[in-house]
């Protein structure tokens, strides 16, 4: 298992640094991108903008709300993707 940590995107200018590190082009990537950090909040323009985001570098992008799944499910969809995409929340 590889682990990139990213604090917001993958930008234009780290693409390449990217897709050296995940072996193959980042448009043929597929994501799971976790929701859940966002349930408690309210205002969620920046989940929004992040997904589309994802969407638009990414050639697939499944979302997942994993506070009521189960460990089996979650290992069985992550498993089928490229990369887990854990999405932020309220770090204050």
């Amino acid at each position: 298992m590889k682990l990139f940590l990213c604090s917001h995107t993958i930008s234009k200018s780290i693409e390449k640094d990217f897709e050296d590190f995940i072996g193959k082009g980042i448009k043929e990537c597929s994501v799971s991108f976790v929701t859940t950090a966002a349930n408690p909040e309210k205002e969620k323009s920046w989940l929004y903008r992040d997904i589309a985001t994802a969407k638009s570098i990414f050639s697939e992008v499944e979302l997942f709300d994993i506070n009521n799944m189960e460990v089996e499910k979650m290992k069985d969809e992550f498993s089928r993707r490229d990369i887990l995409w854990v999405n932020g929340g309220n770090v204050s």
